[in-house]
């Protein structure tokens, strides 16, 4: 036995492996080989760097059995070429549409009494749509001041028809005595003409003096005069010709009526009339500065439901309600914000841009966005490019806006960003990242052969894609590949390494 050991101490020495044969006695045989090809390899004049690669190389191959397989849970994909457009992989964060944002709380100070089923966190309401009901003291003295001016404003209006009506009735009174005097006028003219006619037929046949026709004459003119005098008048009370012409005494007396008053009354009720309704204007000017709408002022005084003091609040925009801070009783004072409604059928993706990548980057530049759980990206745009670069990260503020109506990307994500280069698109490989595995700074795959036999290939990774990484170099289209279950082939391939043999 101790010539035995001895023997062996020797050939460890010799062939230069003493430490691990020691170590592992009962693995001689095996050694006894290693030692030969070892020996083999100085006697080609390798150095022992490249003596080790080849020991690499001789463990790339992992074999297993199909119960093996399947107990290991091994599945694989086979590769294709994909048409993928090159661009910059950005990390990024979902965000409301700042512009969709509401943020709703009542303009003035009031308790809030009463929020509606509909308002509630996570609901979908429309715009108008009452939220909660409030009753606020200083709302309902403006209310009351309102209400006090238009009963006012309607006495006025009622003066102002009685004066008008009054005032009609003196001028039709003038408009009588004008016709009186109008028939009286047109008498006078006749009889006047008359005498005027029969004096010219006098004069041509010597009967008369030409004194007598002249006078006759006159007293035609002047009552041509005075009678043209007085129907103009009656024109510019707007009594037509044809009125005129059918005028008699009879209708020249019904003109007149009982009850007139001064153009100065009648003025001085249409003055007041428009001071009452200046100062209803500013009632409800005040009205709509503390939140009412003009639908809401026209019920005033007919809605008997809601006390003189209530109002409401009402969605701004239409969209979800993401916030609520409400409590009946509570009082709510001006500009607080009690709900935030988003509409999120678009949102907008922010994205932190590293300074060296800034001219890559323009407004309208197309973008690709895949977030996790998504099978599909989903496409947007840049729409806002910062100016001013942060001095702590260094970076450069951008926004992609892109369109969410089924609200499937969520405020907060996290989301990968890949802001294309161009419409031109190349074909490559992607696999899963879950199929790459890394050893120091080599990455590889494993690639089946047939089931139950692996082959460990280097690959060159290009950038990632959502979930999955461009291989740019090491695979080609149609070969199989390891997706779950290559980590544990990775341990295969180690314990294989140390056995000197594969795993069955």
């Amino acid at each position: 036995m101790k010539k035995t050991a001895l023997s062996v101490f020797i050939g460890l020495v010799i062939g230069g492996g003493g430490i691990y044969a020691l170590t592992n006695v009962h693995l001689l045989p095996e050694w006894k080989q290693e030692t030969a090809h070892e020996g083999h390899d100085d006697h080609e004049g390798h150095d022992d760097h490249e003596g080790h690669d080849e020991h690499e190389d001789e463990s790339k191959e992992v074999e297993i059995s199909k119960a093996a397989v399947r107990s290991a849970g091994i599945t694989t994909m086979d590769t294709k070429l994909e048409k993928l457009t090159e661009g910059l992989d950005v990390t990024a964060v979902v965000q409301c549409n700042q512009d969709r944002l509401a943020h709703v709380g009542p303009r003035i100070s009031g308790t809030l009494v009463e929020i509606k089923k509909t308002a509630l966190l996570g609901k979908e309401v429309k715009k108008d749509q009452i939220l909660a009901v409030l009753d606020g003291i200083e709302l309902g003295k403006a209310k009351a001041a309102y209400l006090k001016q238009k009963a006012l404003l309607k006495t006025a209006e009622d003066r102002v028809e009685k004066e008008t009506a009054l005032f009609t009735r003196l001028n039709r009174l003038e408009i009588g005595v004008e016709a009186i005097q109008f028939l009286e006028r047109k008498q006078l003219l006749e009889v006047a003409k008359r005498n005027y006619d029969r004096e010219a037929k006098l004069f041509k046949t010597r009967a008369s003096s030409e004194k007598d026709l002249l006078t006759a004459q006159a007293q035609y003119l002047s009552a041509q005069a005075r009678f043209n005098a007085v129907k103009d008048k009656l024109l510019l009370l707007d009594v037509s010709e044809t009125a005129l012409q059918s005028l008699t005494r009879k209708t020249a007396r019904s003109l007149s009526g009982v009850g007139t008053t001064s153009a100065r009354e009648k003025l001085e009720s249409i003055v007041a009339y428009k001071t009452i309704e200046t100062e209803l204007q500013a009632a409800c000017e005040l009205l709509y500065t503390l939140g009412l709408r003009e639908s809401d002022i026209k019920l005033l005084g007919h809605d008997h439901d809601q006390p003189i003091s209530s109002f409401y609040l009402r969605a701004p925009i239409s969209g979800r309600i993401i916030e609520k801070h409400a409590t009946i009783g509570e009082i709510v004072e001006s500009g607080k914000s009690i709900f935030v409604i988003a509409d999120l059928s678009t949102i907008w993706i922010l994205l932190d841009i590293y300074e060296g990548d800034v001219p890559k980057v323009k407004i309208g530049q197309k973008a690709s966005i895949l977030a996790p759980g998504f099978k599909d990206p989903v496409l947007g745009e840049v729409t806002y490019l910062g100016d001013i670069i942060d001095k702590e990260t260094r970076t450069l503020k951008a926004r992609v806006e892109i369109k969410n109506p089924r609200q499937r990307l969520k405020p907060g994500m996290f989301v990968q960003v890949k802001l294309l280069k161009n419409s031109q698109s190349k074909a490559i490989v992607l696999v899963p990242e879950e199929a790459i595995q890394r050893a120091g700074a080599e990455c590889f795959v494993f690639v089946q052969e047939k089931i139950g036999h692996y082959e460990k290939r280097s690959v060159q990774l290009g950038s990632r894609s959502g979930s999955r990484v461009i291989i740019r170099k090491g695979l080609k289209e149609g070969e199989t590949v390891v997706v779950t279950g290559s980590f544990w082939l990775k341990s295969q391939l180690s314990k294989s390494k140390l056995g000197g043999g594969h795993s069955h």
